[in-house]
């Protein structure tokens, strides 16, 4: 770590410390220089590689279809499962986790009280496994991913626009953004963007890697840093900070973290690349405290990955800063 004169993309702070780590996911091991702001806390890369794709490849893990049945006895039951985990029905939900395991892809959806029939964006969604469940149902879900080669339909029409959120045309009740925008750089001009495309309305759902206490234990190990795929990883201090600035009021901020930023860095510190590794590689009892100690940062508002639910500025809401913790 060095003192560094670079200046946050988030609050325009020069004051900060860079720090050199590697691509260990794929154990490339190449080493990459962020930028640790002391203001607000902001990471991001400095040497953005040219071709960004190389590290991705065609087996990044968001680009793996699942092959749903079309048969209708099939169908009703998925209709059943994920009815019972977006609409929070006690049985149902429980049977969902069952058979699928916890998706906090659509818990994160369930606090909103989505509607059948609502507009749904979500970008950066890879094939767009879980739009494809939501259109079962009856929401008009969509996504745009750039990065796939080509548009993905189904029997519903195009589920994946194989376009930038820029192209995208048409207004938005909501728009989501599952462990993508990390990927993304200019973070306020992407925020402008999603006000463009939100109905009056509307709301921003962002899933996302945030530096919080795995960070202040690990550094460049933590494995949620993911150099060099993270372009910008946010406190929770400076997403506020960004939302603030692009617009947005923050109407509810909960972490729903897990055992992962554990297991995750912990293969790191022994130089371990992500693809040779996993939790097999850790005991019961290792894995069940770092299980705990994942609920107990969560609680603490201070877990690895931070949900946050953005509405548009000036619009009549009495319970803006609300906060609640995941479950």
């Amino acid at each position: 770590m060095s003192a560094s004169a670079y200046q946050c993309c988030v609050c325009g702070e020069i004051e900060g410390k860079t720090h050199v780590a590697r691509e260990m996911m794929s154990g490339l091991r190449e080493p990459f220089t962020y930028f640790e702001c002391a203001n607000c806390g902001c990471l991001q890369l400095l040497d953005v590689p040219k071709n960004l794709g190389r590290f991705y490849g065609n087996n990044y893990y968001s680009f793996d279809a699942t092959q749903f049945s079309s048969s209708a006895w099939r169908s009703f039951g998925r209709k059943l499962l994920t009815a019972g985990e977006v609409f929070r029905i006690p049985g149902l939900r429980a049977a969902c986790r069952r058979r699928r395991g916890r998706s906090p892809h659509l818990e994160s959806l369930a606090y909103l009280r989505p509607k059948p029939g609502m507009a749904i964006l979500d970008v950066g969604c890879g094939d767009g496994n879980v739009l494809y469940l939501l259109r079962e149902l009856g929401f008009r879900a969509e996504g745009v991913d750039k990065f796939i080669p080509r548009h993905i339909t189904d029997q519903y029409g195009i589920r994946v626009h194989s376009v930038d959120l820029s192209e995208i045309q048409g207004k938005w009740d909501l728009i989501m953004f599952h462990h993508s925008l990390e990927h993304i750089p200019e973070h306020h001009k992407v925020l402008g963007l999603v006000r463009k495309r939100l109905n009056p309305e509307g709301r921003c759902l962002i899933r996302m890697p945030v530096a919080e206490e795995a960070w202040r234990i690990y550094g460049i190990n933590w494995v949620q840093l993911d150099a060099p795929r993270h372009l910008i990883l946010h406190t929770i201090r400076s997403f506020r900070i960004l939302a603030e600035q692009s617009g947005f009021l923050v109407e509810q901020c909960y972490c729903d973290s897990d055992e992962f930023q554990f297991w995750g860095s912990e293969l790191y510190k022994r130089d371990i690349p992500l693809r040779e590794g996993g939790p097999h590689l850790f005991t019961a009892n290792q894995l069940y405290a770092f299980q705990k100690n994942a609920t107990i940062l969560n609680q603490h508002h201070i877990g690895d990955q931070g949900v946050f639910v953005l509405r548009q500025a000036g619009e009549n809401t009495a319970d803006s800063r609300r906060e609640v913790c995941c479950h």
